[in-house]
């Protein structure tokens, strides 16, 4: 939060994410934003929730190794989960559903190319 702050006072960005000076001051202090603040942050800098809360952005090769931790050991994602993901994206906003929409891909992908168990084993 103190990288955004730049030249700002406290009052600046308490009055440009619609929160308390002592709010902003949690904030730089390490607390996290409630979920609806921490988008409204994210949408007012133009920075997305993950660079807010890590200090950066995924790579394409981060995303590989996401995909490979989250779901490369799955033989068969369950399929209502992927339909539980689906439903959500109705009622989520913008942010959320980008979110649900990767994971969703990544676990279709897991679906349809499940991970060989115990390759390069004897």
């Amino acid at each position: 939060m103190i990288a955004l702050r730049g030249a700002r006072t406290l009052a600046d960005m308490a009055a440009m994410f619609d929160v308390s000076i002592a709010a902003v001051q949690r904030y730089e202090g390490g607390r996290v934003p409630r979920g609806e603040i921490l988008q409204r942050i994210a949408r007012k800098t133009n920075k997305s929730v993950e660079w807010l809360l890590t200090g950066r952005e995924h790579t394409a090769g981060d995303r590989a190794a996401e995909e490979a931790s989250l779901y490369g050991d799955l033989a068969r994602p369950d399929i209502n989960t992927i339909k539980e993901l689906q439903a959500l994206l109705e009622v989520a906003d913008d942010d959320i559903k980008n979110h649900l929409r990767q994971q969703i891909r990544l676990l279709w992908r897991a679906v349809k190319t499940p991970a060989k168990r115990g390759a390069g084993k004897a």
